[in-house]
């Protein structure tokens, strides 16, 4: 059974107070715990605790901007009955007001409305059709993490694509500049065998030219055409 209900705040720079609060019955000992756990809670991230002292489970819903749906419930209360209603306080209260309600509206009016709302849910949540409709949400719940888990692995492949993509282009660049530095490459290779082979030509060619010469100055080739 939920015992109690509330919502804190807490301010940039100042303490947490309560916005909104409604118990079945009051219990000294349950206000003492409450007044040490508003303080010690985390208001950012987003996050769900739970905490536990005697009989009594304290569990903590945060929504990562700057509020707590708290619910004080038997020990024996199940989770799910608790953090349903956890979840739908927050939804409610979401969909009403925000930081700025704090100074718009007023403390005050918030505390009244609210309240009757959070009466409302605590009386439905202990009621018999609220196990059903607890587990529906949770379903619920389950179904839409686990499509948020699958859209977020779609976005992280979908950028490991990208990435590859990007590589795949780089790579292509690389290719291409390799491809044109080893053409450029083998034209100079070329060009020096070119120019080796024909200065090995030219040599030969001088060698066969500076002896063809000697033998006709040798046979007296040249003294017998100035004869004639």
């Amino acid at each position: 059974m939920i015992l109690y209900g509330l919502v804190s705040y807490k301010p940039l720079g100042a303490a947490p107070f309560i916005v909104a609060e409604y118990h079945i019955r009051q219990d000294a000992e349950i206000d003492s715990t409450i007044r040490e756990l508003i303080p010690s809670i985390s208001y950012s991230p987003a996050k769900r605790n739970s905490y536990t002292a005697g009989s009594i489970r304290y569990d903590v819903q945060v929504n990562g901007n700057s509020f707590a749906f708290i619910a004080i419930s038997e020990e024996e209360t199940p989770r799910r009955i608790s953090f349903g209603f956890l979840q739908d306080i927050c939804d409610r209260f979401g969909q009403q007001y925000n930081t700025g309600s704090m100074e718009s509206i007023g403390l005050t009016h918030i505390s009244n409305t609210f309240a009757s709302q959070l009466k409302d849910r605590i009386k439905f949540y202990n009621s018999d059709a609220a196990d059903q409709y607890a587990s529906s949400r949770q379903r619920i719940n389950e179904v839409k993490d686990i499509m948020t888990d699958n859209l977020d692995r779609l976005i992280e492949r979908a950028g490991a694509l990208e990435d590859l993509k990007v590589q795949a282009q780089e790579l292509e660049r690389a290719s291409t500049d390799f491809s044109y530095q080893a053409t450029v490459l083998k034209r100079r290779i070329w060009w020096k065998n070119f120019k080796l082979w024909a200065l090995i030509v030219g040599f030969f060619i001088a060698i066969i030219i500076a002896v063809t010469v000697v033998l006709l100055f040798h046979f007296g080739v040249f003294s017998k055409l100035k004869k004639i």
